[in-house]
């Protein structure tokens, strides 16, 4: 369409001509718009095939944490009965011992009353003679017991409570801890293991939770001291110890069939608490199905 009345300087092509130039672009356009339709159509299985995921992971994990804390609740009401019984141990105890010193002192009341009694008729005795054969025995102290010195104990229960509780407490984290570590071991896909033993100012045989020495590719040991260091590894260890000093800041690993040295961190700044953190890695299609053991041991100085 043009305004213009005078068209012998225009280009003109026909209708049929541009018409045939465009189907190759309309084309292309089509095939742009059926790949388009066809990413979506992919979109939504994608979304489809996460719902399924997302829900079948919200229902191992609603079936997880109703395990958890179904063991837990065992976990306080076990805590409960036991603390309960204790207590009312304790209690029956403590009544025990309160009515065997009650009817020590009512014993020790009586011999006074009776004592005094005595005193009592002699202070107002003429015969002079009787006072002085008997004055002795009754003004001479006695062997009782100072009962200044002896105490009811008030607190034990609540002693008793406190420890049930720390226990409680330590239960309670530890379970939480092993949850934790399958959760990610179910979304991350690492296999690993958290050994809660506490580690205190001495010597045991664990290691903390970095990352000290690694075996890669079957044949591959490493120590990561700043630059990762290789290892000269003659023959494959099958049993490695950990030994951790936790006052010399010292983490050694050896080989314990052949009792050689692998390779000793020192100077290492260990603060608080620590947690033995253990990880075979990946599976890996079977390539690396061998389960790790993990064996605590008594370390004698």
């Amino acid at each position: 369409m043009c305004d213009v009345t005078d068209h012998k300087n225009h280009n003109t092509v026909s209708l049929e001509e541009e018409s045939e130039e465009k189907k190759p672009q309309l084309m292309k356009t089509q095939k742009d718009t059926q790949q388009m339709i066809q990413d979506r159509i992919k979109k939504i299985q994608d979304v489809k095939h996460s719902a399924e995921v997302r829900k079948r992971n919200t229902e191992k994990e609603k079936a997880a944490r109703v395990e958890l804390f179904t063991d837990l609740i065992r976990s306080i009401e076990r805590c409960q009965t036991e603390l309960l019984e204790m207590m009312e141990e304790q209690q029956k105890a403590a009544e025990k011992q309160e009515e065997e010193l009650i009817e020590e002192l009512e014993q020790e009341i009586t011999e006074l009353k009776m004592r005094n009694t005595e005193l009592e008729q002699l202070s107002h005795t003429e015969d002079h003679l009787h006072l002085l054969q008997i004055y002795s025995s009754l003004c001479s102290s006695r062997n009782t017991r100072n009962w200044s010195e002896i105490s009811v104990k008030t607190d034990e229960s609540l002693e008793t409570l406190r420890r049930a509780l720390t226990k409680l407490q330590d239960s309670l984290q530890e379970k939480l801890t092993l949850t934790e570590v399958k959760r990610r071991q179910q979304y991350a896909g690492t296999v690993c293991c958290l050994h809660y033993t506490r580690l205190h100012s001495d010597t045991h045989s664990f290691i903390t939770d970095r990352q000290y020495v690694v075996l890669r590719n079957g044949n591959e040991y490493k120590a990561f001291a700043g630059p990762p260091v290789s290892l000269c590894v003659r023959v494959k260890p099958q049993r490695v110890g950990v030994f951790v000093d936790y006052e010399e800041g010292l983490l050694s690993f050896y080989d314990v069939e052949s009792s050689s040295h692998l390779y000793s961190f020192t100077d290492q700044s260990f603060t608080g608490k620590l947690y033995p953190y253990f990880s075979p890695c990946r599976n890996d299609g079977g390539k690396n199905s061998t389960p790790l053991i993990i064996t605590p041991v008594k370390h004698n100085k």
